[in-house]
């Protein structure tokens, strides 16, 4: 009476071997749901053949992802700042403010090291900055509670995304999603380790000295802030895709291991 495809001792435990939630939650879709995939049945069958006989990337995938496993809710606060309109807007005006005080403050300090100009000038200029960076400080602190520790899983997905792009494959169907991964113009591997050097730039503020002195010179919170809007704008329609594939090659991965364990079984 009962298929038993979840809980203890069922279809999906024998099944599951998924390194992130996005994987797992696909997987589960398939099974629950089987007649939507009728249509690609042959193709499915045809990358899961060619899954089972990669033995070694499989295992590489795998452990790559249990070194941080990822699940849905480790980068809630990431996916939600991508769905937000910028907090602060790039004006013209900050744009200009945000090169051309660092600028006086990297110059100050330099007349003041060869001892053109008094050490209170850079004091001022430096404290200015400070003013400049708490006036936003809400604002700042809010985008940086959404991204901030993202990197720790930002790089567990790079790491799977780069073993995915460097292997080569026959199937029809897994070279489809590669496409999407690592397209002529867009690579999904490398937009993300991008975005994680941002948010570990960005993470420095956390040390308050190291935060102290580089809003001083730099501005660094709003430089931070405009280069993560940057990646914003040009990304965040594929973030989503990009996750989504990578938890299909995971649940495809899963069907592959246990195709490879049961090569009687179709």
């Amino acid at each position: 009476n009962d298929v038993d495809l979840f809980g203890n001792n069922s279809l999906f435990q024998y099944l599951n071997r998924t390194v992130t939630g996005y994987g797992r939650d696909i997987l589960a879709g398939w099974l629950s749901d089987p007649f939507t995939l009728s249509a690609e049945l042959i193709l499915r069958q045809e990358a899961i053949k060619e899954l089972a006989i990669k033995e070694e990337w499989r295992h590489r995938f795998m452990a790559s992802g249990m070194k941080k496993p990822l699940e849905k809710n480790n980068i809630d606060g990431l996916v939600g700042w991508m769905n937000e309109s910028p907090a602060i807007k790039s004006t013209f005006l900050k744009r200009v403010l945000i090169y051309f005080l660092p600028s006086a403050a990297v110059f100050s300090l330099l007349l003041v090291s060869i001892g053109v100009i008094p050490f209170n000038i850079f004091v001022f200029i430096f404290l200015l900055n400070l003013v400049v960076v708490a006036a936003g400080l809400k604002k700042t602190n809010a985008i940086h509670r959404q991204v901030t520790g993202a990197h720790n899983y930002l790089s567990s997905i790079y790491q799977l995304l780069k073993i995915f792009d460097k292997e080569t494959f026959s199937s029809s169907l897994l070279n489809e999603v590669k496409h999407n991964f690592s397209g002529s113009t867009v690579s999904a591997a490398v937009s993300v380790r991008s975005l994680t050097s941002l948010i570990q730039a960005f993470d420095t503020r956390l040390n308050i000295i190291v935060s102290f002195i580089l809003n001083g010179l730099f501005l660094w919170d709003y430089h931070c802030i405009f280069r993560l809007e940057k990646w914003k704008s040009e990304y965040r329609n594929n973030f989503p895709l990009w996750i989504e594939m990578l938890g299909t090659i995971d649940a495809f991965i899963s069907l592959g291991n246990y195709a490879f364990n049961n090569p009687g079984f179709v």
